[in-house]
Protein backbone atom coordinates (compact mmCIF):
# COMPACT_ATOMS: atom_id res chain seq x y z
CA UNK A 1 0.00 0.00 0.00
CA UNK A 2 1.15 3.71 -0.70
CA UNK A 3 1.37 6.82 1.03
CA UNK A 4 0.89 10.26 0.02
CA UNK A 5 4.60 10.89 0.01
CA UNK A 6 5.55 7.65 -2.00
CA UNK A 7 6.41 5.59 0.40
CA UNK A 8 5.09 2.15 1.24
CA UNK A 9 3.97 0.50 4.35
CA UNK A 10 4.28 -2.92 5.46
CA UNK A 11 1.37 -4.62 6.43
CA UNK A 12 1.81 -7.61 8.68
CA UNK A 13 0.87 -10.70 7.27
CA UNK A 14 -2.79 -12.60 7.91
CA UNK A 15 -1.40 -15.14 10.24
CA UNK A 16 0.64 -12.27 12.10
CA UNK A 17 -2.70 -10.20 12.66
CA UNK A 18 -4.55 -13.34 14.17
CA UNK A 19 -1.51 -14.06 16.61
CA UNK A 20 -2.16 -11.09 17.85
CA UNK A 21 -6.10 -11.47 18.45
CA UNK A 22 -5.40 -14.79 20.01
CA UNK A 23 -2.98 -13.61 22.39
CA UNK A 24 -5.44 -10.25 23.32
CA UNK A 25 -7.95 -13.20 23.53
CA UNK A 26 -6.16 -15.22 25.71
CA UNK A 27 -5.76 -12.19 28.09
CA UNK A 28 -8.93 -11.00 28.28
CA UNK A 29 -10.05 -14.48 29.30
CA UNK A 30 -7.16 -14.72 32.13
CA UNK A 31 -8.41 -11.40 32.95
CA UNK A 32 -11.76 -12.84 33.66
CA UNK A 33 -11.11 -16.46 35.09
CA UNK A 34 -9.06 -14.23 37.48
CA UNK A 35 -11.63 -11.24 38.46
CA UNK A 36 -14.18 -14.73 38.53
CA UNK A 37 -11.92 -16.50 41.25
CA UNK A 38 -10.92 -13.06 43.05
CA UNK A 39 -14.71 -11.81 43.11
CA UNK A 40 -16.10 -13.24 46.03
CA UNK A 41 -12.99 -13.01 48.18
CA UNK A 42 -12.87 -9.15 46.77
CA UNK A 43 -16.63 -8.43 47.99
CA UNK A 44 -16.12 -9.91 50.99
CA UNK A 45 -13.24 -7.14 52.14
CA UNK A 46 -14.75 -4.20 50.46
CA UNK A 47 -18.55 -4.92 51.39
CA UNK A 48 -18.00 -6.12 54.64
CA UNK A 49 -14.19 -5.28 55.79
CA UNK A 50 -13.94 -8.63 56.60
CA UNK A 51 -10.28 -8.79 56.62
CA UNK A 52 -9.90 -6.07 59.31
CA UNK A 53 -12.79 -6.08 61.51
CA UNK A 54 -12.54 -9.71 62.43
CA UNK A 55 -10.22 -9.19 64.56
CA UNK A 56 -10.59 -6.29 66.28
CA UNK A 57 -14.76 -6.78 66.87
CA UNK A 58 -16.38 -9.21 69.53
CA UNK A 59 -17.50 -12.26 67.42
CA UNK A 60 -19.87 -14.79 67.66
CA UNK A 61 -19.45 -18.40 69.04
CA UNK A 62 -21.41 -21.78 68.96
CA UNK A 63 -20.81 -21.15 72.38
CA UNK A 64 -22.48 -19.06 74.73
CA UNK A 65 -20.56 -17.29 77.13
CA UNK A 66 -17.35 -15.82 78.02
CA UNK A 67 -13.96 -16.24 77.96
CA UNK A 68 -12.17 -16.51 80.69
CA UNK A 69 -8.61 -15.53 79.90
CA UNK A 70 -7.61 -13.51 77.43
CA UNK A 71 -6.92 -15.49 74.22
CA UNK A 72 -3.50 -15.82 72.54
CA UNK A 73 -1.88 -13.11 70.31
CA UNK A 74 -2.50 -14.46 66.36
CA UNK A 75 1.52 -15.85 66.07
CA UNK A 76 1.41 -17.03 69.96
CA UNK A 77 1.97 -20.45 71.16
CA UNK A 78 -0.24 -22.45 72.57
CA UNK A 79 0.36 -23.97 75.73
CA UNK A 80 1.20 -28.35 75.73
CA UNK A 81 -2.33 -28.57 77.18
CA UNK A 82 -3.87 -27.62 73.79
CA UNK A 83 -6.24 -24.88 75.55
CA UNK A 84 -6.52 -21.80 73.33
CA UNK A 85 -9.47 -20.37 75.54
CA UNK A 86 -11.99 -21.67 77.72
CA UNK A 87 -15.25 -20.44 78.08
CA UNK A 88 -17.77 -19.74 80.93
CA UNK A 89 -21.07 -20.01 80.51
CA UNK A 90 -22.69 -19.05 84.29
CA UNK A 91 -26.30 -19.18 83.10
CA UNK A 92 -25.51 -22.95 81.20
CA UNK A 93 -28.10 -25.20 83.57
CA UNK A 94 -26.46 -28.26 85.43
CA UNK A 95 -28.94 -30.88 84.65
CA UNK A 96 -27.04 -32.68 81.76
CA UNK A 97 -23.76 -32.62 83.72
CA UNK A 98 -25.87 -33.79 86.61
CA UNK A 99 -27.36 -36.47 84.70
CA UNK A 100 -24.09 -37.21 82.74
CA UNK A 101 -22.21 -38.06 86.31
CA UNK A 102 -25.00 -40.02 87.72
CA UNK A 103 -24.64 -42.34 84.50
CA UNK A 104 -20.42 -42.18 84.91
CA UNK A 105 -21.25 -43.09 88.58
CA UNK A 106 -23.79 -45.97 87.72
CA UNK A 107 -21.24 -47.57 84.94
CA UNK A 108 -18.28 -48.04 87.21
CA UNK A 109 -20.41 -49.09 90.02
CA UNK A 110 -21.42 -51.89 87.10
CA UNK A 111 -17.96 -52.25 86.23
CA UNK A 112 -17.03 -52.64 89.87
CA UNK A 113 -19.60 -55.55 90.05
CA UNK A 114 -18.34 -57.36 87.13
CA UNK A 115 -14.90 -57.21 88.32
CA UNK A 116 -15.68 -58.81 91.39
CA UNK A 117 -17.39 -61.60 89.74
CA UNK A 118 -14.87 -62.05 87.10
CA UNK A 119 -12.43 -62.59 89.92
CA UNK A 120 -14.91 -64.75 91.63
CA UNK A 121 -15.01 -67.12 88.57
CA UNK A 122 -11.35 -67.41 88.06
CA UNK A 123 -10.67 -68.19 91.72
CA UNK A 124 -13.34 -71.04 91.38
CA UNK A 125 -11.48 -71.90 87.81
CA UNK A 126 -8.42 -71.87 89.22
CA UNK A 127 -9.89 -73.88 92.10
CA UNK A 128 -10.29 -77.80 90.84
CA UNK A 129 -12.90 -79.73 89.48
CA UNK A 130 -16.39 -79.15 91.50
Amino acid sequence: MSQEDGSETEQPPPRRRLGRWVYGATVLVFIAYVGWIMGPYLQSVIVRDAAVTSWLHVATSPIEGTLEQNPHAVHGVVDSDGIIMRVRNDRLSHKNLSEAQIRVDHDRARRRNIKRSSTKLSKWMRSGPH
